[in-house]
């Protein structure tokens, strides 16, 4: 993973920071831009997506 962020910030170009339900293997902990952009993918639980969009705006 670290070749493929060092490839994208040497290149100027970003990740897609992906918050999908039960998969923390594809949150990428690092930003290769100043700018990040955030997709959330919702588990079709409105109380628990709920949830998750509140603990995200508290960080």
């Amino acid at each position: 993973m670290n070749e493929v962020i060092k490839f994208f910030k040497s290149h100027g170009k970003g990740f897609a920071i992906t918050n999908t339900p039960g998969r923390r293997d594809i949150l990428h902990m690092k930003l290769t831009t100043p700018h990040a952009f955030i997709r959330f993918s919702a588990s079709g639980d409105k109380a628990i997506d709920k949830q998750r969009l509140d603990f995200g705006m508290t960080k």
